[in-house]
């Protein structure tokens, strides 16, 4: 992860907590959609620049434990990651039958695939015939 990225979550999170400055707060209760003036405006904006300079980014061990709670954000990463380990480990499991076999080869435990392309290939060509069934 960039460090540029982790500051902008890390700034992103830190506005969504924030309390609503005093600028913005003194705005009539009445009148929801006044506009606030340029004084307003410069007050709300120097105190979000106050919030980001005191941010600071995330450090590694902070990462790990965003990615590893059990928090939805952090449950998502992990499958990520457990399908692109798995989808890796195809590739090595092919690689070294290949090397053994000194020529192409698709191991055994890849047959299922087959299967699996034939069914979605079956509802591809079935889906116009229905649609044009349907439209005579």
């Amino acid at each position: 992860m960039k460090p540029t990225s982790m500051l902008t979550g890390a700034i992103l999170a830190a506005l969504a907590a924030a309390p609503v400055p005093a600028a913005r707060a003194e705005t009539p209760a009445s009148a929801p959609d006044a506009t606030p003036t340029v004084a307003q405006l410069r007050a709300e904006n120097q105190a979000l620049k106050a919030q980001v300079a005191r941010l600071r980014p995330l450090t590694m061990s902070q990462q790990v434990s965003q990615v590893t709670s059990f928090r939805p954000a952090g449950m998502w990463i992990l499958v990520g990651f457990f399908g692109q380990f798995v989808f890796f480990m195809r590739f090595v499991v092919q690689w070294i039958a290949t090397e053994r076999k000194k020529k192409s080869v698709v191991p055994a435990a890849f047959c299922l695939n087959v299967f699996i392309y034939m069914r979605n290939l079956y509802f591809i060509h079935r889906k116009p015939r229905c649609e044009s069934a349907s439209s005579a």
